[in-house]
């Protein structure tokens, strides 16, 4: 049975349904899916990636992308460690909706998983370089961001404030479109968004 997660449990953060977790495990983690978004960076550690798609063994600079009711789980994890990036779906239909008109963001979160045989997720991969400076922004990002639960923070300081993860995460982006190949299988097609 697959485990339900919810945006209304992950993410509090607001204006922006934006958070970063740092985990590490060893043995199993159940499989679930989500309603919201998620980016996974493996920075340590290895174990299996079960998803629709079979099983995936990780090592450090794996990364795979899900959407919404994309379903996963981890087992024989031996001192995994990664990073969660989570987001509203509203993110993508907002603040960064104007990436459809670039290909290699687009594949990153439309093109690339919403092909058939894929089933909502993305698999990439980091190189050694690349994963470093992914860490520096993953780190930055999971700061604690929650301006509204700061007792005296105004909502025009919150906004303000949502600059600084929204940035970051932009940063992130780049660095994960760089790695997007070059050749995209069924990855040229241009959602529109509803």
């Amino acid at each position: 049975m697959t485990i339900r997660l919810t945006q209304k449990e992950f993410i509090r953060a607001q204006p922006v349904p934006l958070e970063t977790h740092a985990w590490r495990r060893d043995g199993e983690y159940p499989d679930h899916d989500h309603d919201f978004m998620e980016i996974v960076v493996v920075t340590g550690g290895d174990g299996i990636h079960r998803s629709a798609l079979g099983e995936e063994v990780l090592h450090p600079g794996n990364v795979f992308i899900l959407r919404p009711g994309a379903w996963h789980g981890y087992r024989n994890c031996r001192n995994l460690s990664a990073y969660d990036c989570i987001f509203g779906m509203e993110l993508l239909q907002r603040e960064l909706a104007w990436m459809l008109g670039d290909p290699a963001l687009n594949y990153l979160f439309w093109s690339g998983p919403l092909t058939p045989p894929r089933k909502g997720t993305l698999f990439l991969k980091l190189p050694p370089s690349r994963l470093g400076v992914c860490r520096q922004y993953l780190e930055a990002l999971h700061l604690p961001f929650r301006p509204f639960e700061q007792p005296g923070k105004s909502a025009t300081q919150a906004v303000e404030s949502a600059a600084r993860p929204l940035g970051m995460f932009l940063l992130l982006l780049h660095e994960l479109a760089s790695i997007v190949p070059k050749e995209r299988p069924g990855g040229s097609e241009q959602p529109r968004l509803h």
